[in-house]
C-alpha cells in the first residue's frame, strides 16, 4: 500500500489525504511481464551498484497528505505540513505537473507552511523499460536528436555530454537547465515553487544565508536544506557509489514558507523561516543495517522572532 505519516506533538486540527496526476501505474504495469532490456538494466544494476530492482505491486499511487496542526505562537493559530511524494518512475515532466497541482492546492492557505517529502528530483525516468520505450523517449526527446545532427554532421564526441550532464544532476538538481549542452531537467520544479506566491503575498524563504545555513555553506535553500561544495548534502545513495562519483542523488526536500515580508533577500522578519537544514546521512548509516534507503532530513522554525545572528569571520 502506498501511504504517507505526518506525526506532531501539536494537536491535529484536520488531515487531508489527495492523490497526485498519475505518472506511473504501479499495479497493472508492475504486474506485467518485464522485456529482455529491463531484465539486462537490473542484472546490471546488481552487478555494478549492489542495486537490487525488484516488481514493486503496489495499491493505490502516489500521494501527497495535507495537515493543519494548532500552534499558538502562529499569528493564524495554525502551521500547515505538506508530505509529498513524488514519482520516480516517469519523465521529469511529470513530477513538474505532480509538484504544480500541490502549489494550486496551497496558494489560498494563509498559514505557515512546511513542505517535506520525497521530491525524487533525479532527473531521470526509472519506468521499466522496453525497446518501444526507448524508441518513444528518443522521439519525445528534442535534445536526442540535436545531439545526433551535431554527431554526424561534425563528428564531436557528443558522448562526453553524458557524464557532464549527469553530475551536473547527481547532488543540485536545482538551476538553469542549458538544452543538448548542461541538462537540468528538474529546473523547471524548482524554478516553480522560487517564483510561487501565495494569494497573501507571501513566498517560500530561498534567502540562504550563511549564518543561518548548516556548517556555514549558504546558497539558494541551504538555510531548509544542507549544501555540500557546489551542491547539496545527498539524502539517497547505492549500495556501490564508487567514492561517490556515482549513484548519489539530493531527493528529499524542505520548502518553508515562512512570515518573511520577503525571504528573498536577506533581512526582514525570520519567525517560521527555515534554520539550518541537516541531512542526517550519518545517523541513518551507524547501525549494521541502515535505517532507511533516505537519509533523514531536519529544519529548525523559530516559533517567534529569533535574536539577530551576527555574520563572524571565517
Amino acid at each position: 500500500m502506498h501511504g504517507t505519516a505526518i506525526l506532531s506533538r501539536y494537536p491535529i486540527r484536520t488531515a487531508t489525504l489527495r492523490p497526485l496526476p498519475i505518472c506511473h501505474d504501479w499495479y497493472a504495469t508492475e504486474k506485467k511481464d518485464i522485456s529482455s532490456l529491463e531484465a539486462g538494466k537490473r542484472k546490471t544494476a546488481n552487478l555494478v551498484f549492489a542495486e537490487r530492482i525488484t516488481r514493486e505491486v503496489r495499491r493505490g499511487g502516489r500521494t501527497v497528505l495535507f495537515v493543519e496542526l494548532a500552534v499558538p505562537e502562529s499569528p493564524t493559530g495554525a502551521v500547515t505540513v505538506v508530505a509529498p511524494h513524488l514519482e520516480n518512475k516517469c519523465r521529469p515532466e511529470c513530477r513538474l505537473k505532480q509538484a504544480k497541482e500541490i502549489l494550486d492546492w496551497i496558494h489560498g492557505d494563509h498559514n505557515p507552511i512546511i513542505i517535506g517529502g520525497d521530491l525524487n528530483t533525479t532527473g531521470t525516468d526509472n519506468a521499466p523499460t522496453s525497446m518501444s520505450k526507448v524508441l518513444t523517449d528518443r522521439i519525445k526527446d528534442p535534445d536526442k536528436w540535436v545531439i545526433s545532427a551535431v554527431k554526424w554532421s561534425t563528428g564531436a564526441p557528443t558522448i562526453l555530454l553524458m557524464p557532464i550532464n549527469m553530475f551536473r544532476n547527481k547532488n543540485d538538481p536545482t538551476g538553469t537547465d542549458v538544452p543538448v549542452l548542461s541538462r537540468k531537467k528538474e529546473g523547471k520544479l524548482f524554478d516553480s515553487y522560487n517564483n510561487f506566491h501565495f494569494d497573501d503575498g507571501y513566498v517560500f524563504d530561498m534567502r540562504g544565508e550563511n549564518e543561518r545555513s548548516a556548517e556555514g555553506k549558504g546558497g539558494t535553500l541551504s538555510d531548509s536544506n544542507q549544501r555540500s561544495g557546489k551542491g547539496f548534502r545527498c539524502t539517497f545513495a547505492l549500495a556501490k557509489t564508487y567514492g561517490g562519483l556515482l549513484g548519489e542523488y539530493k531527493i528529499d526536500w524542505f520548502f518553508v514558507k515562512g512570515l518573511g515580508t520577503d525571504s528573498r533577500t536577506p533581512g526582514g522578519n525570520y519567525q517560521f523561516a527555515p534554520h539550518f537544514g541537516w541531512t542526517l546521512m550519518e545517523l541513518n548509516n551507524a547501525p549494521e543495517q541502515p535505517l532507511s534507503d533516505h537519509a533523514p532530513i531536519t529544519v529548525d522554525l523559530p516559533l517567534t522572532e529569533p535574536p539577530p545572528i551576527h555574520a563572524t569571520s571565517p
